[in-house]
């Protein structure tokens, strides 16, 4: 009970982790809900890392949520498009989205070694 705000991410991560073998990801609601529940475990590590100043989980969490949104873009999106637009999307994600992720992390890093 005294480490009950220390534990809420220890809790939460344990309750991600069972929601996340519970979904079904052969429908296709159920793969948009793996991929969310994937990005929302991401976010939840960089929030994490900035809580308890660790810059080390700030990076893995931005590391999980690329891989998610490029894993996203290439298992749904790259078959819907041509070949020639699906090659040009995937190319302004990964220079766009790249771009984004990075100065979002390293906002996050930076503030960490700051009080607050």
């Amino acid at each position: 009970a005294i480490r009950r705000r220390a534990d809420a991410p220890l809790v939460a991560a344990v309750a991600w982790a069972a929601l996340v073998t519970q979904v079904d990801s052969g429908t296709g609601a159920g793969e948009l809900a793996i991929y969310a529940l994937y990005a929302l475990g991401a976010a939840g590590l960089v929030m994490w890392g900035v809580r308890d100043g660790q810059p080390l989980a700030v990076n893995v969490g931005t590391l999980g949520f690329a891989l998610t949104v490029g894993a996203f873009y290439f298992s749904s999106l790259f078959d819907k498009l041509g070949r020639a637009l699906g090659l040009i999307g995937a190319g302004l994600l990964l220079i766009v989205g790249g771009w984004l992720l990075e100065r979002a992390r390293r906002s996050l890093v930076g503030r960490i070694g700051k009080p607050s």
